[in-house]
């Protein structure tokens, strides 16, 4: 009943988010809306800066093409730094990110996901910071395609990733964590731990 409540309010362009005996809402359409704003900001200076620079070709030589990717993230951690931007993700804004991930994949879902990146992810990898590379060796685990449709879209310079149960905006041009929201990929965000205990009893058998 929670979940269809949940899909409706969304219909309506209207986040509620339950805190005790408080309610908080949120317009999803216009958090959304300013969150594209400050992707397309973003992806102007991108642009901007690695106009000047060689483009990324079909080569052997993987040296040159992690050159290029280093120079452009220096010149835009560089610019970025200058200007102090304010985040891509605004708190309210992962509310809508989390009730778009809650609403749109099932607890299961979320628990293989979950499972599928900590199998993936190498012992003692450094945890994804914003401003700097992904990690060496970081896992490239698929999303849900229902979930990439139903996440605000991104220009191409961008992509959605999830690691560390964090969804990450990753500028792949430049190799570059532009943003992090740690936790929207935690089955704890979105269901209580006896239930997913019965949710993991239940992926290890469908392994089987």
């Amino acid at each position: 009943m929670a979940r269809k409540l949940a899909v409706a309010a969304m219909a309506m362009g209207v986040v509620v988010l339950m805190a005790g005996s408080s309610a908080a809402q949120i317009d999803a359409p216009a958090e959304t809306a300013a969150f594209q704003g400050r992707v397309n900001q973003y992806v102007q200076m991108h642009r901007r800066l690695e106009g000047p620079l060689p483009p990324l070709m079909v080569t052997t030589d993987m040296d040159e093409v992690h050159r290029l990717m280093a120079d452009l993230r220096l010149r835009i951690r560089g610019e970025r730094g200058r200007q102090a931007p304010d985040p891509l993700v605004t708190p309210p804004m992962a509310l809508v990110l989390r009730q778009v991930i809650g609403t749109t994949l099932t607890v299961d879902a979320l628990v293989d996901l979950a499972a599928e990146l900590e199998e993936h992810t190498p012992e003692g990898m450094p945890a994804p910071c914003v401003n700097e590379p992904l990690p060496e060796d970081a896992p490239f685990v698929m999303m849900a395609p229902q979930l990439l449709r139903a996440l605000p879209p991104l220009p191409q310079e961008l992509r959605y990733m999830a690691l560390s149960k964090a969804l990450l905006i990753w500028d792949h041009h430049a190799d570059l964590v532009v943003e992090m929201v740690p936790g929207l990929f935690d089955p704890l965000t979105y269901s209580k731990k006896k239930t997913l205990e019965a949710h993991e009893t239940g992926r290890l058998q469908r392994r089987e």
